[in-house]
């Protein structure tokens, strides 16, 4: 095994202790609303940016990487992926993509978080998005690390398993930009608990206790390892295909369409709900004006070199990819080299 705990320990420091909000909104109901306004949302795994083959979702969430996920990556996504029930809809991504969510974008109360998790100057929220996840009888598909940005690539451009492994190597910390994330639950069912690994993954995972509704954990999440346990109510998961959404008329019952077909039905109070809140945090208007004006970004052709020369001295052999965003042999090596293994 090429990843470690040794080599965690040599990269990517421990997380900084997350922040619990206990009451985030005085009114509730006023971001159900909101859920049901801007639908439909689209299954997560339909999204290639986030991923476009069971070979970069195992990339992504550290799963070792087998010849059969290898084979996995010159498929279509809808031959390759164990597609779950996770639905994601962007409300804001760097500007407003919806109406109605600016004030959620400025909240004080996630704000001083922010500030208080990074003891950090400036705090640039930039980002939300809606997270549904409807009943599922299998277990969560494993602890992994949000999506990290750097000084010249971010999401928008760059694949997800990339940029996470960037962040696992420990070889890109000079570009990172720290960021502060609030993971809000609306959900008071059975299953659907959140587990976050504050203390490192070879570590016990702490646990939210049910209910957990209208509360918050701001984390520093592309640091530590996190997952969500999907709710649970006995039932088989649906069948649907990677372009499914899911849709709701009035909020109160939702829908995933496959298609013209009906997958399944769902009352709200089935589905966990949640916002992810993030911003950008910088230490002071030194490190803020350093990205602002684009002085020390960080390129492609930089990030490929530095893996090759980390490869070679760890004498794993790598030749220098064709596609570096998806070329599965570099997919593999890159994903197995810098995995961390995570206590269950």
């Amino acid at each position: 095994m090429f990843g470690s705990l040794v080599g965690y320990a040599l990269s990517m420091r421990l997380p900084r202790s997350p922040i619990l909000i206990e009451s985030v909104f005085d009114d509730p109901e006023r971001i159900h609303a909101l859920f049901a306004r801007h639908a439909p949302y689209e299954l997560l795994q339909g999204r290639r940016q986030v991923m476009s083959s069971a070979l970069e979702q195992a990339a992504i969430v550290g799963a070792p990487i087998t010849d059969a996920l290898r084979e996995s990556a010159t498929l279509d996504p809808t031959q390759s992926l164990d597609l779950n029930p996770v639905f994601r809809g962007y409300w804001v991504l760097g500007e407003p993509q919806v109406g109605g969510v600016e004030w959620i974008l400025e909240h004080p109360k996630l704000h001083a978080a922010a500030r208080e998790l990074h003891r950090a100057q400036i705090v640039r929220p930039n980002e939300i998005y809606a997270h549904l996840v409807c009943p599922d009888p299998r277990v969560a598909t494993g602890p992994h690390v949000d999506i990290p940005n750097f000084r010249g690539m971010g999401r928008r451009d760059y694949p997800t398993w990339l940029l996470v492994n960037m962040r696992r190597s420990g070889l890109f910390d000079r570009w990172h930009v720290p960021v502060a994330t609030a993971v809000i639950w609306f959900y008071e069912g059975s299953g659907g608990e959140y587990e976050y690994w504050a203390e490192g993954p070879d570590r016990a995972a702490a646990r939210t206790a049910a209910p957990f509704t209208n509360k918050a954990v701001v984390g520093e999440n592309d640091t530590m390892f996190h997952q969500g346990q999907p709710p649970r109510n006995g039932e088989a998961r649906p069948e649907f295909g990677i372009a499914s959404t899911l849709r709701t008329d009035d909020g109160s019952c939702w829908t995933i369409l496959d298609g013209d077909r009906e997958a399944r039905r769902y009352a709200r109070s089935e589905i966990r709900f949640a916002l992810s809140w993030s911003a950008q945090v910088f230490m002071d208007e030194r490190a803020a004006h350093e990205a602002d004006e684009h002085l020390d970004d960080l390129d492609l052709e930089t990030v490929v070199a530095t893996f090759l020369t980390d490869l070679a001295q760890r004498g794993i052999p790598a030749i220098p990819p064709e596609d570096p965003l998806h070329g599965e042999d570099w997919v593999a090596v890159v994903a197995e080299t810098y995995r961390i293994p995570v206590s269950g």
